[in-house]
């Protein structure tokens, strides 16, 4: 039998007959700020890809002048369809929330 793993993202990593360990990467908001368009840029439907966009330029903003929380949310609920591909930045912006 065959089993055929990728891996992919910052402190990637698979744990077999054991416990996973807490493993923290950390990433300025400058550095996740530009990744997550470089990520949106990938999406091929020219509509999703803007509106996406749109929300991570209001989410930045929002990062500096107050209303983050909203901006994460609306963030959040238009890239519904592409979690796959955004799902490692969630730890990054939730960190944000608190203020950090």
């Amino acid at each position: 039998m065959t089993q055929n793993i990728h891996m992919h993202g910052p402190n990637a990593r698979i744990n077999v007959n054991s416990t996973d360990s807490t493993n923290i990467a950390s990433v300025s908001s400058e550095q996740l700020f530009v990744r997550l368009p470089e990520t949106a840029s990938t999406i091929a439907d020219e509509s999703q890809r803007a509106r996406i966009i749109a929300r991570l330029d209001d989410l930045e903003h929002a990062k500096e002048s107050g209303g983050f929380l909203l901006a994460y949310q609306s963030f959040f609920a238009s890239v519904t369809d592409y979690m796959t591909i955004f799902s490692p930045f969630i730890p990054a912006l939730t960190l944000m929330l608190s203020g950090r």
